[in-house]
């Protein structure tokens, strides 16, 4: 209820968005609910707030139970340590690059960081075995224990680095290449951050921080007049000038991270 739920069969997600009186308005843009859905094609929602759906590709049908206290609990404990993996991703390629490597994405062997002492942490909000509501709507599989979630969190959000990172490199090796790659992952990072205090403020809506004027304007004079390969690495349809790319770097292309914060956000 209070939830308007739909597919999109080619991209194969499951999108949520939040209907207001306006017959015409959301409360906010449309966030990923369900990634690796199985190509949905039709929805129903049961009384008691089961979301099921025909996932054709995969010719079955699935279910999404509603989020229980648990659930909840343990997606901000999640939530809490996302950001850290973006900035440690980074970390890795930058390294990796000024080492010589000929393959930095990802670097040879690289894999986030998740201590034992992490995956502790995170158990004792999450119990041993996850619930399987969130798995499900995180993508996560397998995900019979805690540590299998966590795990898997953190390879999203290095995917998400190391993937923009390539397309960005393979656009502009150059200056603009350098410094949009990192203010990628910055911009990652303070995302994640945010969306986090929004969870612990308790805020009804959290809104994409920009870049803020250092990032910005660093990455303005080293992308004055940034390449249409350029902008399409980074999603940006309006690109036409290094200000531009930046203000679309800061509020709207971190789609994929925004997905995963809000599928966290309890």
């Amino acid at each position: 209820a209070g939830n308007y739920f739909f597919g999109d069969y080619v991209i194969d997600q499951i999108w949520r968005a939040v209907p207001t009186a306006d017959p015409a308005g959301f409360a906010g843009p449309p966030e990923v609910f369900v990634r690796d859905a199985g190509q949905p094609v039709d929805f129903a929602l049961a009384p008691d707030g089961t979301l099921y759906y025909v996932a054709i590709g995969a010719n079955a049908v699935r279910r999404i139970l509603p989020q229980t206290g648990t659930s909840t609990v343990c997606a901000r404990a999640l939530g809490a340590h996302t950001p850290a993996w973006a900035l440690q991703a980074d970390a890795s390629i930058r390294r990796c690059r000024r080492q010589g490597g000929s393959a930095c994405f990802p670097p040879p062997g690289y894999s986030p960081k998740v201590s034992a002492g992490l995956n502790r942490r995170i158990e004792r909000r999450c119990g041993s075995a996850p619930p399987p509501e969130l798995c499900t709507r995180l993508a996560c599989a397998p995900c019979l224990a805690t540590a299998e979630l966590t795990d898997c969190i953190a390879d999203q959000v290095t995917d998400y680095v190391v993937s923009t990172q390539r397309a960005v490199f393979e656009a502009d090796e150059g200056r603009c290449g350098r410094t949009l790659a990192r203010v990628v992952a910055r911009a990652a990072h303070a995302r994640l951050a945010a969306y986090q205090r929004c969870r612990v403020q308790r805020r009804d809506s959290c809104t994409p921080p920009s870049l803020g004027p250092e990032l910005g304007g660093k990455l303005a004079r080293a992308c004055n007049d940034p390449s249409p390969d350029v902008c399409d690495a980074v999603g940006c349809a309006v690109c036409g000038n290094g200000a531009a790319l930046a203000d679309c770097v800061g509020v709207s292309a971190g789609a994929a991270v925004d997905g995963l914060a809000l599928s966290l956000d309890g």
